[in-house]
């Protein structure tokens, strides 16, 4: 039986496995930071628990459970800026905006009600990246205890703020390394008047350059383009042939403008509603997900490589960004990294603990490590999680 103990920075829940120390409020993430300090014990961040498995493992006997740090503080629908809480799910923020005609770009991947500040510690994003940019590009300011236990406010909640160091920036996607995420502002866009997405199945199993090149050169009202494999299609309950999505938001007239520019590369025929949220929670549970990167301009030939071994693994791709994610369950494997090819190519695992993360060359290693030093030289906050630091 677990028996919760108190203590001046929350409860600590003591058991078989880690203890868990809850910290409601900013205040007592700064006193939990400091008690790891005098410990000389390591502590690992959770919130909502759906990142447990990306990463490296972590190193740390000791929990921190943020969930408490929920809720939207201040919005402001003339400004286009939001100020929430880390564990604020994505799903809160989406129902509060919309009722302002607004929307959160942040489409990572998992459950809708995955949480902003895991969001941005991992710096994870989705198709809609292609035109909203990555979490960097969203977030105007937050705020972060440091792993010397300091509370730091960095950015501001307007959308020009240029003063000091970009300590946001250099936060998002630093996993929990520099500082516990506790509040955030994010900027937000006004939805558009027509949402609909068209979907085209791939002409061939190796679809030409051209073809590819049609894609990545259609107006900005498409603000996302992703192909899946025919397994994937399968999954998401789609005709089993490999497809691309094509997401188009603007006004009505623009919108069927770029359909019939899609008429050009193939058939395309509408797809249900529901395919960009299925989409997001696809991957098997227990999955090991594996990002290939290259130039866009070298996309054709990496997913003909990753995708085509009899109807491909389950991958999807973001043609204009080039990046593909391949994830396997028990049944399948998912190709080696393409060294054949004569193009570089970045490999990243997302999840799954099976191999390590790619780790840094030395030159930036070294970076990251006087960061760290600056910010956490004790490495009290997710250690190991990160590679070179």
């Amino acid at each position: 039986m677990t028996t919760p103990v108190r203590t001046d920075s929350g409860i600590v829940e003591t058991g078989g496995g880690p203890a868990v120390v809850s910290a409601p409020s900013t205040q007592g993430v700064a006193l939990a930071v400091q008690d790891a300090l005098s410990n000389q014990s390591p502590i690992r961040i959770i919130a909502g628990g759906g990142w447990l498995d990306a990463g490296n493992p972590v190193h740390a006997n000791t929990q921190l459970n943020i969930q408490g740090l929920n809720g939207i503080l201040e919005y402001s629908p003339g400004d286009f800026t939001l100020t929430a809480r880390a564990a604020t799910p994505l799903s809160a923020i989406a129902a509060a905006t919309a009722e302002h005609g607004q929307w959160l770009t942040l489409d990572p991947f998992g459950s809708p009600h995955g949480t902003l500040g895991a969001t941005l510690a991992t710096a994870s994003s989705g198709p809609l990246a292609m035109s909203f940019g990555l979490p960097r590009d969203n977030v105007l300011g937050i705020e972060v205890v440091t792993g010397d236990a300091r509370i730091i406010r960095a950015g501001g909640k307007v959308v020009k703020n240029v003063a000091g160091f970009d300590l946001v920036r250099l936060n998002i996607g630093a996993w929990g390394t520099l500082g516990v995420l506790t509040e955030a502002t994010v900027r937000l866009r006004a939805l558009p008047e027509v949402d609909r997405t068209m979907l085209i199945p791939l002409p061939s199993a190796d679809p030409d350059t051209e073809w590819w090149k049609g894609l990545r050169t259609l107006p900005s009202v498409v603000v996302a383009c992703e192909a899946f494999t025919g397994t994937l299609a399968t999954r998401l309950g789609l005709s089993p042939i490999p497809a691309v999505a094509v997401r188009m938001c603007g006004n009505s007239s623009d919108v069927s403008a770029v359909e019939s520019m899609l008429r050009d590369l193939g058939t395309p025929g509408e797809a249900p509603p529901s395919l960009w949220t299925d989409l997001r929670a696809c991957e098997p549970r227990e999955a090991r997900v594996m990002r290939y990167s290259a130039l866009p301009s070298h996309f054709d030939k990496l997913w003909a490589h990753v995708a085509t071994p009899g109807n491909g693994p389950m991958a999807h791709a973001s043609v204009a960004r080039g990046v593909v994610r391949c994830f396997s369950d028990a049944a399948t494997t998912i190709p080696p990294i393409p060294s054949m090819l004569a193009f570089d190519v970045g490999l990243r695992v997302e999840r799954g603990h099976t191999t390590p993360t790619v780790s840094a060359p030395s030159a930036t290693g070294d970076l990251m490590r006087r960061v760290h030093d600056a910010f956490d030289p004790q490495r009290m906050l997710n250690p190991g999680i990160m590679e070179a630091v």
